[in-house]
């Protein structure tokens, strides 16, 4: 069971309770340029799959396409497609918050990541969605990052890219 407590600094008066829907807040990642941007992602595979096309470039770098969802059994894989505006070498990235704490930290989040430079587009890559991985919904984070061979989740300095978040139910 989950409590929010809330604490008024100046009184110090504290309220808390047990019901509700309490949200995280993730991290953010911008860009100030489009070079390196995400053209087209796809997920097959899925219970449900992810089929965004033709997006285009997402002002400021990043895209909360968060309503398009893939969907997939526990220990069961998923594969993912992506189209990126590579142009001389584009660093990609997949993070899923599979514990749901609101973060892409955790062992095993990362779970595709180019650590090096594309100069082709990553496509039909399979990963499996862990055993232990907290059922429901989460977010699924893509990273494309123009010259920068390993990126990140959470960059919030990006001169050239895209961020895209997605969710990802995960079923039992």
């Amino acid at each position: 069971t989950l409590q929010l407590l809330v604490t008024c600094t100046p009184s110090g008066l504290s309220a808390g309770s047990s019901t509700g829907t309490f949200t995280s807040t993730y991290c953010t990642s911008v860009s100030s340029g489009n070079a390196g941007r995400i053209v087209d992602f796809s997920t097959t595979g899925g219970v449900t799959n992810i089929s965004n096309l033709s997006s285009g470039y997402s002002a400021g770098g990043y895209g909360n396409f968060t309503a398009m969802s893939v969907s997939q059994y526990q220990s069961s894989p998923v594969t993912f497609s992506a189209s990126l505006n590579i142009g001389s070498g584009v660093g990609f990235g997949v993070w899923v918050d599979w514990n749901q704490d609101g973060d892409f930290a955790d062992t095993g989040e990362n779970v595709y990541n180019s650590s090096g430079y594309l100069y082709a587009n990553p496509t039909s890559i399979s990963f499996t969605v862990p055993a232990a991985a907290t059922l429901g919904n989460t977010r699924m984070r893509i990273v494309s990052n123009y010259n920068a061979g390993t990126p990140s989740p959470c960059n919030a300095t990006m001169t050239n890219g895209e961020t895209e978040d997605y969710t990802f139910t995960v079923l039992t």
